[in-house]
């Protein structure tokens, strides 16, 4: 998935489900997108990404996301096996009934992460990565999922976030630029 919008999205099936996407052994990279508002209800479910393969995922917000039952649950992201790396992204204010943690599993990081709730996932210790727990979250401050300008929906950084120039420039694909358009990297 490159530069794209997964909103809005719903599964009530038990048993390694997402609301958003679910990787069931396969490669998926996602790039400069967004996951907002999916819903997940069942069992070992998550939010936004179910993953048992080879995901990765780069300058992207998962944000506002909810999966409703306590059951090794993620709000916004379960890696339930396999290998997934994070960089330059914002995994946070995603939401549910029981303050289950943001993410769930074992993650390499790239750095320059944003995560509201880590709990008890493993691996964001790279450089530039902001990490909060169930007691402390970090707030990102983002504003409403809207037109920012671009050709997708995002969540606009406020003035006052802290994912402000927490990403890794050497993280950046060649000609990437951030999602409004404005050839700012």
């Amino acid at each position: 998935l490159v530069s794209c919008t997964v909103a809005d999205n719903q599964s009530l099936n038990s048993g390694g489900t997402s609301g958003g996407i679910d990787n069931t052994g396969g490669t998926l990279i996602v790039s400069n997108s967004t996951f907002s508002g999916n819903l997940s209800n069942g069992s070992f479910v998550a939010g936004a990404i179910w993953s048992f393969g080879s995901t990765t995922i780069i300058n992207s917000t998962i944000a506002h996301n909810s999966a409703e039952r306590p059951s090794s649950n993620a709000s916004g992201i379960l890696n339930a096996g396999g290998t997934f790396s994070v960089s330059n992204s914002i995994i946070a204010d995603n939401v549910d009934n029981a303050n289950i943690p943001d993410l769930v599993g074992s993650f390499t990081s790239g750095g320059g992460n944003l995560i509201g709730n880590v709990g008890t996932a493993t691996g964001f210790t790279g450089a530039n990565d902001l990490t909060g727990t169930g007691a402390s979250p970090v707030n990102p401050q983002i504003g409403p999922l809207q037109n920012n300008g671009g050709t997708t929906l995002t969540h606009e950084l406020l003035p006052a976030s802290p994912a402000v120039n927490r990403g890794i420039n050497s993280n950046l694909p060649q000609d990437i630029f951030d999602l409004d358009g404005d050839m700012d990297t």
